[in-house]
This record gives C-alpha cells, structure tokens and sequence, in this order.
C-alpha cells in the first residue's frame, strides 16, 4: 500500500513509476539501463542473487544511474547487505558501533560439515562466520561447533574483537563425515547456558538430513533459558521442514536457499537481528543539517514525526542531510 502511494505522488509530478516485487527485479544490464533510477525498498540482500547485486553496482558506478535504498526491518544491515556489492555504492556503511545500553549477545554458529558441505559451501560458511565475528561488538561473544557424525567445538565462547584467534579457529573448518545435529544443539545449549550475555543465540546451517534426535525437547528447552535459534537450509538436500521447525519452536528465523552465494548475507542479517540494535523503533522528529534541493519547502516545525529508523553511520564520502537527536 505505501509503495502504491508513493508511486501515485511520483505520477503526479510527471515521474512514470513502476512498481515489482523482488523477483521482478532486472537481471541484465541493458533492462536496468532503460530507467532513470532504481529504488530498493525494504527489500533483503537475501532476495537478490549475487549476479544482480554486482548489476546494480556496474549500473550505478559504471553508468551513473540513480540508486535508491529505503529503510525498513529489512534494509541495510538488517537486510544483510555487510559487505556486499550494494553496500559499496551506498553513501552510508551498514555496520556500525552499538550504543554503550544495548545489551550484550552471545552467539553460537552451528555448521554443517559433513560431506555434502564440501568445496565452496563450506568456504562460504567460513567467511559468514567471519563476517558475523567482524559484526559484533567488544563484550559479545562468539563461538562456533562443527559437526557431521559428531560434533565439536571449533573456537569455543570467546570476545567477539579477538579476531585473529577467532578467523583462525574458523579457517581450521574441514568438510567431511555424516549430518548428526542433536549433539551439536545440545553442546550449543550447554555453552549458552553458563554465558553471562543478555542476548543468546544460535544459528544452525545444515544442507542435509540430521539423524534423529528429541528436537523439540532440546530447543523448547533452550527457548525456555532465553536461547533463541534460528535455522538456515541450503540446497535440495536440506531438510526443511525439520529446521523450520526448529527455527518456529526456538523463536527464531528459518531461511532456505539454493545458493550458496546468499550465505554471508544471512548471517549479517541474522546477527544484526539477534543484536536487537540496528533498528529503533521511537517516534522521533527529524532534524536538517545542512541545506539542500531535496529539501526545500518542508517546514520542519510542522512536519509529522517518523516513527522509527535503521541505524548506518556515514562513508566520508556521504553527504548527511537529516539526522536524529540522538
């Protein structure tokens, strides 16, 4: 309804607007070259496939065309564009350090190693995990189990800012063996309970059939000691439906993808979720900062309040025309 609005106003002063759900997005070049501006609107990295992403970016850099991002719970960084072709031509990065009063998290990676995992799947697991250690903060923590037939600790609970020692427990990531994730999640459980964190939680990435295991149990039980678990499926193979449930009984999100590609971008949009600091939901009314074109004739005293915002901080780059009191 809002997008509908939006484009009716846009018709009003001669701007021919079309609007298509993501999967009417252009795939090639010469189809996006034929408008004057693409806008993405609350519209996930996970939606887009890493083929269009580096469309719109050789459109933008490449050809100058117009690029619009609007906020939303699934914008910037939570939409999961961390370190992705659409970030680099954003004028704002979408990472961004958490405000002193936001409460400290604690997550466990659960990874699929198993046979079927092998070659660029597990790859792409291992720069999600990085990626999710870069997104975190000074008193989060982070650690990461393995497991095929059995399960592991590959870098046990440990300060999100000791990279070094974390990328290096994680590079040490090997496919190989069966898919058995009842231990995995318990071992998970054991290590969340005991952590101090406020926020706990656990990511689950699997691209098969885990042997059978009292799984409702065991996450309704971490539901009950403040663990929260979310699900990602990859390929045919996935048993989806188990981790649906999963994702369901844990109060968390259940993704499925086909491509390995779109790995990194659910883990940056599931740790910014699960950090519950990327949004603020308060109204608040908007303040100008510098004069510019694009806001001329709004008279900001009687102007509504907004009721809420996606946190981004500046590229030097940018040029920053509105921002919160705060």
């Amino acid at each position: 309804q809002d997008l509908r609005q939006l484009r009716r106003a846009l018709q009003e002063q001669g701007i021919d607007a079309e609007v298509r759900a993501p999967g009417g997005m252009p795939r090639t070049l010469s189809e996006l070259r034929n408008v004057d501006l693409l806008c993405l609107s609350d519209v996930p990295a996970t939606a887009l496939t890493q083929e269009q992403m580096e469309l719109v970016q050789t459109y933008v850099s490449g050809f100058g065309g117009g690029f619009l991002m609007l906020g939303g719970d699934r914008s910037f960084g939570l939409g999961g564009y961390y370190r992705t072709p659409v970030e680099e031509i954003l004028p704002v990065r979408t990472d961004f350090e958490r405000e002193r009063e936001s409460p400290s998290l604690a997550m466990v990676l659960v990874i699929d190693k198993s046979g079927s995992m092998g070659g660029q799947t597990i790859e792409l697991a291992k720069e999600a995990a990085r990626a999710t250690a870069e997104l975190l903060e000074e008193r989060d923590r982070i650690g990461v189990i393995a497991f095929d037939s059995q399960s592991r600790w590959v870098c046990e609970l440990h300060t999100a800012t000791d990279r070094e020692y974390v990328f290096d427990r994680i590079s040490s990531l090997q496919a190989g063996g069966g898919t058995a994730l009842g231990p995995a999640l318990s071992a998970a459980y054991t290590g969340l309970e005991l952590a101090s964190a406020k926020l706990k939680h656990v990511i689950v990435l699997t691209d098969g059939h885990s042997t059978p295991a009292a799984f409702y149990d065991l996450v309704t039980a971490m539901r009950s000691s403040g663990i929260t678990v979310s699900a990602v499926g990859v390929g045919s193979g996935a048993d989806r439906a188990l981790l649906e449930n999963i994702a369901g009984w844990g109060s968390g999100r259940y993704y499925f993808t086909e491509d390995p590609l779109a790995i990194p971008q659910i883990f940056a949009k599931e740790t910014m979720t699960a950090s519950r600091s990327a949004i603020q939901e308060l109204p608040f009314q908007p303040v100008p900062v510098q004069p510019h074109p694009v806001l001329d004739g709004i008279d900001w005293a009687e102007a509504p309040f907004l009721l809420g915002y996606v946190i981004t901080r500046p590229k030097p780059t940018g040029e920053i025309l509105l921002v919160t009191e705060r």
